[in-house]
This record gives C-alpha cells, sequence and structure tokens, in this order.
C-alpha cells in the first residue's frame, strides 16, 4: 500500500466530505500513515491546500512579517509520550479548536521544516495534505482534554 492508496482509499478529502470524524479515526489514520511515512505528520489549520497556496506562507501578524513556511504543529506523538496517544491528538486539537470554523479545517500534512514561527512552531514548505479532519473531531478533542488533563494547572 502506498501513501496515495491511504489517501484516496481510507480517508479521501476529495469527496468534499470531512474524512476523519473522530479523535480515534485520526490515531488510526496517524497510525497508518507513519508505516508508509518517516516524515512528521503535522495538523495545519487553514482553508485547504489550494488557498494556501495561493495566499503563500504564513504570518507574524504582530510584527508584519511573512514566514518562510506555513505554520503547523506536530500531531503525531513524541516518542518520550507515555500517555495514550489519543490523549497527546486530543490536546494538540483542542489547543487549536479556536480556529477552525467556517471553511478553516483541519489537515493532517507532512512537509520541509524551514524554521520555527513566533510561537516556536514548525514552518513547513513543500507540504502534502494527507486528509481533511472533522470539525466535529475539534470539539471532541476539546472535550477529552479538559477531563484527561489539569489544565490550566501549574505545580
Amino acid at each position: 500500500m502506498t501513501v496515495d492508496d491511504v489517501r484516496r482509499a481510507e480517508w479521501s478529502h476529495e469527496a468534499g466530505e470531512p474524512s476523519l470524524n473522530s479523535v480515534l479515526d485520526v490515531r488510526l489514520f496517524l497510525e497508518r500513515a507513519k508505516r508508509l511515512t518517516e516524515a512528521t505528520l503535522h495538523l495545519r489549520v487553514s482553508h485547504g491546500e489550494r488557498r494556501d497556496q495561493i495566499e503563500g506562507p504564513s504570518w507574524d501578524y504582530e510584527a508584519g512579517v511573512q514566514l518562510p513556511g506555513w505554520s503547523a504543529s506536530r500531531i503525531e506523538p513524541e516518542e518520550w509520550w507515555t500517555r495514550r496517544p489519543d490523549d497527546w491528538i486530543a490536546r494538540r486539537l483542542a489547543q487549536y479548536e479556536h480556529l477552525v470554523g467556517g471553511n478553516c479545517v483541519g489537515w493532517v500534512v507532512t512537509g520541509q521544516e524551514v524554521g520555527r514561527g513566533p510561537d516556536h512552531e514548525p514552518l513547513l514548505v513543500h507540504m502534502t495534505y494527507w486528509v481533511r479532519i472533522g470539525l466535529d473531531v475539534f470539539g471532541e478533542a476539546s472535550d477529552v482534554y479538559q477531563s484527561r488533563f489539569d489544565v490550566g494547572g501549574i505545580h
């Protein structure tokens, strides 16, 4: 099975419908995709590949500087992560819930990292948009995050 097989057969976003509809769907997709690529899987919240290409790389609006790539966030768990993978995924999605809505959705992407943005996020170029994440997944992820983490706690 190739990367293209995974994209077309299992989670094709070309039909226009959200492809991943739960945190579990996201985890299962990440597990399958990792068997096919050495690249780190990221979350990119945007209007999609075509619009990203038209509008160009991300901006640091506070400083008025265009960044050398598109902002993303690692969605696959780090190797040191000892908790359930779903916890990492839910945490990542929950932290970006405020950005989704309308035509702005989440995507699982890979790409070449060319730097870090002002919030220390990876900046990617040469991205591959693997699959779209349904809007409802962000709400589910927020519920999981709130129930399994000491959100806002300082120890």
